[in-house]
Order: C-alpha cells, then structure tokens, then sequence
C-alpha cells in the first residue's frame, strides 16, 4: 500500500486508523509506501505497532520525503545506492523486503511540482526522468520482481499530447516496466488526471490493480487508492503484500 500524505506526522492517526480498519476487513497490509512525508524531527512520534519505519527525508525546506512502513514481520534491508534523494526533483528510498518467502526490491518515489530555485519545470522534469531511467536499469540488474510507487506529478492521460509525459512512459516501457494503473486518479470538476503510478517489471495473472474510492472519518476529504493484490491459491484473507495508493482529492 502507498500513500501520498501531505505531512505524516499530521496523517498519522488516520494512517493507523485505515490499516485497523482494513484488517477489519481481512485485508493486510504488509508494507506501507509514503510519499510526501515531510520533515520529522521525531519519528518516535509517528511509530505504529507492527510496524518498522524507515524514511528520507529533505535537507533543508519543507515539503517532499519517502518512507516506508514495513510490518514487523518481514525481513528488509535499506538500499542506500537506489536511493538517490536530489530535494525537489528526485526523492525516492528503495527497500528489498521478503515476503512470503520470496524477495522483492520495492521503491516510493516523489516529484515535485515546483522545482528547485535553480532550475526550470522541464529542466527538473528532465533530470527525474533521467534518474528513474537510472534507477529502473540498477534495478534489472538485482534480477528481482520489482514494484515502484510514485508520485510523479506527470499525467499520463496527456502521453499523447505532451512531449514531457511521452518521454517519461518511453523510459517506463524502454525499461521493461509497466504502469498497471490505467484511470484517472486525481478529479476536480471537470479535470482528471494519472498522476499515481504503479510501475512493475513483472506482470502476473496473480496482481491486480485498481482504483477504490473511500472515506476516512478523520479526513475531511474523499480519498483515493490505488491497489495492487496477491492472490493465494486457496485465500482465507486477502493479502496486500505489494501495494496500494491512495490520495486526497484536492
């Protein structure tokens, strides 16, 4: 499961509230993937039982980070040279996680809509693409199923019209990646938009993704998730091993 949570430390009740309810549901989630979880000076503070936390986080202004929640039950390690943080451009913590005994390289990224001081809209849209086309070939070279979530800003319902957009899906393809979401996943009146992406480099009749549309009694807003399931051969629950995004409708 992956979130976009605009302040962790501000989500957090509502985080731990979803995952109770969704094993309410018999639906578990293994690992959580965040983004945008700003600056946390005290991350004993945003713990949930269960649960490991693991983060990146900007140098200096506000806004942007990763990080992951990963139950206590799975095995993982931090990958520090898949991590490239670049504040504003490209922020991303990669993580390699066994679960149900197989391995799997699983990394939350973030791009920014407003770019560095330093640096144009397309110059920081390009230099992302150049470090995700980066991060996609290091990750081949693991020979393992791979899951990316991000937070890309770039919409690929414009892949057709917009150069930007074009060049980013190519890197995507160009890699061996799919995006396994295929519907808006951002509404404002009349406006839609892919903006959450679930990238894979290995497509499976076992994984599913959609789109599930909710309300979370401590959000104000609806929110809206995307989710990527396992299926077992002979399920008692359903288990969310891989992923899942949800996001505020603005």
């Amino acid at each position: 499961m992956s979130l976009n949570c605009q302040s962790l430390a501000s989500k957090h009740n509502s985080i731990q509230t979803l995952i109770k309810e969704l094993a309410n549901s018999n639906v578990h989630v293994d690992i959580l993937a965040l983004q945008e979880t700003w600056r946390l000076p005290y991350t004993e503070l945003i713990q949930i039982p269960g649960y490991h936390f693991t983060h990146k986080q900007r140098s200096t202004n506000r806004g942007g980070g990763v990080g992951f929640y990963i139950k206590n039950s799975i095995s993982y390690k931090l990958h520090e040279d898949l991590s490239h943080f670049t504040d504003n451009v490209f922020e991303s913590i990669t993580i390699e996680a066994k679960i149900h005994k197989k391995s799997y390289t699983l990394s939350s990224i973030y791009r920014s809509p407003n770019p560095p001081h330093s640096m144009t809209t397309a110059a920081q849209t390009t230099a992302f693409t150049a470090q995700l086309d980066a991060l996609l070939s290091m990750l081949n070279a693991k020979k393992l199923n791979s899951y990316l979530f991000l937070d890309s800003n770039l919409n690929l319902l414009l892949s057709n019209t917009d150069a930007t957009v074009s060049n980013y899906q190519d890197t995507i393809l160009n890699n061996g990646y799919l995006q396994t979401i295929t519907r808006a996943t951002r509404m404002h009146d009349e406006h839609f938009s892919l903006i959450d992406h679930i990238l894979t480099n290995s497509p499976s009749t076992n994984t599913q993704s959609g789109i599930l549309v909710s309300d979370i009694a401590t959000i104000s807003s609806p929110l809206l998730f995307l989710i990527t399931r396992r299926r077992e051969k002979h399920p008692k629950t359903t288990q969310l091993g891989i992923s899942a995004t949800y996001k505020t409708l603005n």
